[in-house]
């Protein structure tokens, strides 16, 4: 479709090159993005572009967002959804989709991201929507690293550079793993963010893209401030300063400002300090941005403790703590995980439900063509008929294991309390033989009764429920124990850079009988004990030794500092938890698990003994 006006030429491509215009102006010269917006907007609605006008809509409204005019935002918005609701068009759908999640994250509302954004993802996996895809897993990652479930903002952000690579779409790209990097910085893993800010930093030069380079910037200057290495963290922050200057994005200019405030606060100038926290909390209040207030009030609490205001301190320290309930992170995470898992479990269900129709398609197709086969050449007919049969009540079987799966999913979406993040892993591994109505509710209550509210290590949970749910007979295979744990070390890629650990094997040549999967969580998760509680100072060691006829596995940590004491505490509910299913995964395979503790509950060291082959 075309038109021309006395103006010149007016079509899609036209409006296209609109559009994108208005995109390049969004931190440059953001009335621009309003003329070109609704310039694209009345040509679109004349040629009836559907796609144009819902891109117009979306350019306006974000106009409206980024300048903090959220009525106006809300009324460009809701035209949006009043438009969508005729549209048929998955494009326009993802487009739809993707700007609601993008306004619930502004508005704090994730649970309406969450559902919009999966909409928009399975769309996107359908149609083969690449970009689109990336664009959405990048958003979610930035709205679960806004209330702290950072692992899951990890996994959103690498799945989005991922993607954007494989269009060879690198600008894209670099802007996900900007974001890896100051994800990174929130969990102190500084290596990672240093890594990729500088990566992401050569490709925004290279794009002469200002607002990612300040950001890119920022990320180094966190990394600098958080190694206590003030210059740098100062001389990079100021750099990021200048160049968001450039831009117009006032939420920007809230985390420089309080990392500029930190930083002088650190070096000892607390008038600079006070001046950039009180600039700060005034901007983010402006623009209700409660974390950027609340980060700016903990700043002024500390400033006011080192200048002896105690009773002003108090007032900072009360206020910030009122702001922080109200945004109630915990509650959000745990009801945003149930969310995230019901909907896992939905797309889980409809997958299951296609397979069992193409399996039924298949069957007809298949015991049509036998019985002309049967017809056409008797003797040899019943040959393949019978093997046919039998790969038919093989197929039936497989349908009816699938409906107890998604039997299985649906009654843990509906009752566990608890977020299962990891769901995805449990998802695609479980390989679940048929099992009867009471072993599936016994299953099911047994996972329930070791969920330990929001603090369990769901994975660990997950894996112990893959592993009652696999054929509830102990399969048995022969492990060359030495290689299995050697492999087992070079594989776990959990242990932090700066924890050494070391492998003895005082007895060689050792064959178990055991199931090798269970040998693999139980030695999986006690690594992860030790590991995750071990301070820089200390090693793990493993032993590997025979003791009257069995072999004895033995974990402990060693202290590389004489007379170094390990302060880090060890959440003892999930420890117990974690002990309890090495326990019952060891004992299946006939083993037993023996654990000597320090004081305060502290494990001091863990031995696996098995009988020897």
């Amino acid at each position: 479709m075309s038109a021309q006006d006395s103006s010149g030429l007016r079509n899609e491509p036209y409006v296209d090159l609109l559009l994108s215009v208005s995109k390049k102006y969004r931190f440059r010269q953001p009335d621009s993005v309003l003329i070109y917006a609704q310039k694209a907007l009345g040509i679109s609605k004349k040629l009836n572009y559907k796609k144009g006008e819902l891109l117009a809509l979306n350019g306006i409204a974000g106009y409206y967002t980024d300048i903090g005019d959220n009525d106006n935002a809300s009324r460009y918005y809701n035209r949006i959804n009043e438009f969508i609701k005729q549209e048929k068009d998955d494009a326009v759908k993802v487009e739809f989709y993707k700007t609601f999640a993008i306004q619930s994250i502004i508005s704090g509302n994730e649970e309406k991201a969450l559902e919009l954004s999966f909409k928009a993802i399975n769309i996107c996996k359908k149609r083969g929507f690449a970009a689109e895809e990336a664009t959405i897993r990048h958003n979610l990652g930035y709205m679960y690293t806004g209330i702290g479930m950072y692992s899951e903002a990890d996994v959103q952000y690498h799945l989005a550079d991922s993607l954007h690579l494989s269009i060879n779409n690198f600008s894209q790209a670099a802007r996900s793993k900007s974001n890896i990097a100051l994800n990174a910085l929130k969990v102190d893993n500084f290596l990672k963010a240093k890594t990729y800010a500088f990566t992401s930093l050569k490709q925004f030069i290279s794009d002469n893209d200002p607002l990612w380079s300040s950001r890119s910037y920022r990320s180094l200057g966190n990394y600098y401030f958080k190694i206590n290495s003030l210059d740098s963290a100062a001389y990079y922050t100021f750099k990021s300063d200048s160049i968001l200057k450039l831009t117009v994005n006032p939420y920007d200019w809230v985390l420089v400002g309080n990392l500029l405030s930190k930083i002088n606060l650190k070096r000892g100038d607390l008038a600079c300090a006070t001046f950039y926290a009180d600039s700060t909390q005034k901007l983010a209040s402006q623009l209700k941005d409660t974390s950027g207030i609340i980060e700016s009030l903990q700043t002024k609490f500390k400033i006011a403790m080192k200048n002896n205001a105690t009773k002003k301190a108090l007032e900072y320290k009360l206020e910030a703590e009122k702001l922080s309930n109200k945004l109630d992170y915990n509650r959000r995470i745990v009801r945003l995980g149930l969310i995230k898992t019901n909907l896992d479990l939905k797309s889980q269900e409809e997958l299951i439900a296609l397979e069992n129709e193409r399996i039924k398609s298949q069957n007809q197709y298949v015991k049509l063509a036998s019985f002309f086969l049967l017809i056409i050449i008797i003797g040899i007919g019943i040959i393949f008929y019978n093997k046919i049969l039998a790969q038919l009540k093989k197929q039936e079987n497989l349908v009816v294991q699938n409906t107890q799966k998604a039997e299985m999913f649906s009654k843990i979406g509906k009752n566990l309390e608890s977020p299962i993040e990891n769901l995805k892993v449990f998802l695609s591994n479980s390989e679940m033989d048929k099992l009867n109505a009471e072993q599936l509710e016994k299953t099911i209550s047994d996972l329930k009764q070791k969920l330990d509210k929001s603090e369990t290590e769901l994975t660990t949970l997950l894996h112990w429920a893959k592993s009652n749910l696999e054929n509830n007979q102990n399969t048995s295979d022969k492990v060359e124990i030495t290689s299995f744990l050697s492999k087992a070390l070079e594989e776990y890629s959990k242990l932090p850079e700066s924890i050494s650990f070391e492998f003895k094997v005082l007895a060689n040549n050792i064959t178990l009988e055991l199931n090798k999967k269970h040998l693999a969580l139980v030695i999986k998760n006690t690594l992860k004990i030790f590991t995750e509680d071990a301070l820089t100072s200390q090693k793990l060691i493993i032993e590997q030794l025979v003791e009257n006829n069995k072999l004895t596995l033995k974990f402990y940590l060693k202290n590389l500092i004489k007379n170094h004491r390990q302060e880090k505490a060890i959440n003892q509910k999930i420890r117990n938890l974690d002990l309890n299913i090495i326990g019952d995964l060891t004992t299946k395979n006939n083993g037993e698990i023996l654990v000597d503790y320090h004081q305060k509950a502290q494990i001091k060291q863990l031995r696996l003994k098995f009988p020897m082959v």
